[in-house]
């Protein structure tokens, strides 16, 4: 953990190596079988991304992966437990970053909004699908917490620096930004690395079902821990943008559930995620607070499309 009253000089090489480079698993394991089948590789030829499948045309990354505007028809989502030889091959549609991406750390904070989807020529199996969406209060609540154990999965480097295998590790939730649009997890060896951006990060519910609650956005050094865009204002803006009413029995927010993600929130929850006070754990909320790194959200934009030239 970093030291709390950590020199500004540090501070500005530490932020600084939070890079936006494709980021893999170490200290796990690979993945057997069908575990984890929702998570997929995003070929982008040289390098390679991690994504989640959200519905059976929708996969769920990490913006910067896509910052350079790839042309769409270059991309190829692998399902599978291996890039090299994947179960199945899809083409992609089309790509959108979140309006609000910002890939300045020093500017934007917490608030760097680092989700984009990509929409498949053709539906994935429906068994490749995450099973769990979190679209309610009380399902997030019991599952994302300071302490809670989560999964990440990713097809990055491991220790030997080999990628393109499918790899997983337990970790727990560290801490939280004050606005809930990110938390801290892994560390101690444990963590996801160069490769694993856009891969999920999988809570457990009491039922020890899996949720979806966070994408992997960037860390310190691998194994030192890294930081994951809550899920639940991706999917508002997903269901928003493309009409998907994640939770079909919900009449408010856009179909995408009034789920608040701060950690110390009011007993009135706001649609989505609103701006609030609550600070990340232990050295984490003294670090980012002498960054300065609060302001609230800007207003929604649309997406700018990226479509394959053969649509």
């Amino acid at each position: 953990m970093v030291e709390p009253m950590i020199a500004m000089g540090r501070l500005a090489a530490l932020l600084g190596s939070w890079g936006w480079e494709p980021s893999p698993i170490v200290g796990g394991e690979p993945v057997m079988g069908s575990d984890w089948r929702s998570t997929v590789v995003i070929d982008l030829g040289v390098d390679l991304c991690t994504g989640t499948l959200i519905s059976e045309r929708i996969v769920l990354t990490a913006a910067h992966c896509l910052q350079s505007s790839p042309p769409a028809e270059l991309l190829q989502v692998k399902i599978g437990n291996t890039r090299s030889d994947p179960e199945r091959s899809l083409l992609v549609e089309r790509y959108a970053l979140h309006p609000e991406f910002c890939n300045d750390i020093f500017a934007c904070g917490d608030e760097l909004h680092d989700f984009a989807y990509l929409e498949l020529a053709e539906a994935a199996p429906a068994d490749a699908v995450v099973p769990r969406l979190p679209t309610d209060q009380a399902t997030w609540d019991a599952a994302v917490y300071t302490g809670a154990p989560v999964v990440l999965v990713g097809f990055g480097y491991d220790e030997q620096l080999a990628w393109g295998i499918k790899r997983a590790v337990e970790v727990e939730i560290r801490g939280f930004t004050a606005s809930g649009l990110e938390l801290f997890a892994g560390g101690d060896g444990k963590d996801g690395c160069q490769g694993d951006s856009g891969g999920p990060a999988y809570a457990r519910l009491p039922s020890g079902e899996a949720l979806l609650v966070g994408v992997s956005s960037r860390g310190i050094a691998c194994g030192e821990g890294g930081i994951f865009g809550a899920t639940p204002p991706a999917l508002c803006w997903i269901g928003e943008e493309l009409g998907i009413a994640w939770a079909p029995d919900d009449t408010v927010c856009g179909g995408c559930g009034c789920i608040d993600t701060r950690p110390a929130r009011a007993e009135e929850h706001g649609c989505s995620v609103a701006a609030g006070r609550g600070p990340w754990g232990g050295a984490w909320g003294l670090l980012l607070l002498s960054a300065g790194w609060w302001r609230r959200r800007s207003p929604v934009r649309r997406s700018l499309v990226i479509r394959a030239k053969s649509e």
